[in-house]
């Protein structure tokens, strides 16, 4: 391993996580128990990048639909979309306070994440996490976040207002004007 971080140029903090991670299951099956493999890693990765999709699929895939069928389709918004595209005798209208139930939840995860980044780079930029490790930085930034549920409410605030006041600016307008791609 020191001549892989001899030609990065980076010294690992962990190296045997490394090795495990560089060590494929046959050659930790032929090492009779000595080596331990990256399939264990390679499951954790798995199932984290299977909960972004599914959580894509079952918070943004429908407001994408609705947005590029119905919303397109009536030029207004998906809660009034529904009321100009309903059918005499339906039901419908109804169907907007999903919409507008989806459009609020799905607002609510983004400007919470949206908060921390933020939080994050402006901590970043004050020099905060200077002399921490990864470790530090995660007990000083992410779990004393969600400790105190006051800040984190106050970034997402800050986001909230952050796209509240570019959208006012004309973004719409602006990117309407631009050359298409």
């Amino acid at each position: 391993m020191t001549t892989l971080e001899e030609k990065l140029g980076y010294t690992f903090q962990s190296p045997e996580l490394l090795e495990n991670a560089l060590t494929h299951s046959s050659c930790a099956n032929e090492s009779r128990g000595k080596l331990q493999s990256n399939e264990r890693l390679e499951f954790l990765g798995d199932s984290i990048l299977g909960m972004v999709v599914a959580d894509q699929l079952i918070l943004g895939l429908p407001i994408m639909v609705m947005e590029f069928s119905v919303g397109r389709a009536s030029q207004k918004s998906a809660a009034l979309s529904f009321n100009i595209l309903e059918p005499k005798g339906t039901k419908w209208h109804l169907y907007r306070y999903g919409a507008m139930a989806g459009n609020y939840l799905l607002m609510m995860f983004y400007t919470t994440v949206g908060g921390w980044m933020f939080s994050y780079v402006c901590k970043m930029f004050l020099g905060e996490f200077s002399g921490l490790d990864a470790a530090g930085v995660e007990t000083a930034f992410f779990y004393d976040m969600l400790a105190q549920p006051g800040p984190m409410i106050g970034w997402m605030l800050v986001v909230t207002f952050l796209g509240f006041g570019i959208c006012s600016l004309g973004l719409q307008k602006a990117w309407s004007a631009s050359p298409r791609r």
